[in-house]
């Protein structure tokens, strides 16, 4: 297992990792929000075979210094309410701004810097590393879609709700559930560190660590009597 020193260098390499990231971010602000952007798309279209959720960059995102903070929007449009008038417009659109910054980059370089700062040899690093990034991108691409999906979901928009109609309420009340946790902005920083432990730990390694933790967290016997 690991010992002393082993640790005392990962946060030291962490930090290091960690802060050039941040550094690196205005350099790499416009390709990654693009790449943001689309991935986000990709997940919500999954569940929009209507096309009505588009995401695009924020019209008003101009002029900070390190790049726009809230860069992207999420556009969904839906159908006008019915018998409203002549005058009622034909769809209603519902607008969520976010940050491709806090909502895409920093998940994903926290979970990189943890992977790579981790002693462990380059091998296990490396394949750490890419399923830790496909992991924590998939993760940050579906929030979105979870947060937008209860907006559109309807009983005929689902093609199990036609054999299966008992299903369109515990499927509306698990979307509506994620829909709301998915709000907690401690997910993107809490999921990283759960993906960092799955994709670089073997359970055997995780296990002893565990015991390892318990037993000298445990008073002695003579402590004890």
């Amino acid at each position: 297992m690991f010992r002393p020193s082993d640790i005392a260098r990962f946060v030291v390499v962490f930090a290091m990792l960690y802060a050039a990231s941040i550094a690196l971010w205005s350099s790499v602000a416009e390709p990654y929000g693009a790449f943001y952007r689309s991935t986000v798309q990709t997940i919500i279209h999954l569940g929009d075979r209507e096309k009505r959720v588009s995401v695009r960059p924020a019209r008003m995102a101009l002029g900070a210094p390190n790049g726009p903070v809230l860069d992207t929007q999420i556009i969904c449009r839906l159908p006008g309410e019915p018998g409203t008038g002549r005058n009622a417009p034909a769809e209603r659109e519902f607008v969520s701004d976010r940050s491709s910054r806090y909502s895409g980059y920093a998940p994903l370089t926290l979970t990189l810097c943890l992977i790579l700062a981790t002693p462990l040899a380059w091998k296990r690093r490396a394949i750490a590393a890419f399923w830790g990034a496909l992991a924590v991108t998939w993760f940050t691409a579906l929030i979105p879609a979870l947060q937008v999906y209860p907006l559109y979901l309807s009983q005929e928009g689902h093609w199990l709700f036609g054999p299966l109609p008992f299903l369109y309420a515990p499927w509306h009340a698990l979307v509506f559930a994620l829909s709301k946790i998915t709000r907690w902005s401690t997910l993107y920083y809490m999921v990283p560190f759960v993906i960092w432990t799955v994709v670089s730990f073997r359970l055997r390694e995780v296990s002893e660590f565990v015991e390892r933790f318990t037993a000298s967290s445990m008073p002695a016997p003579n402590e004890r009597d």
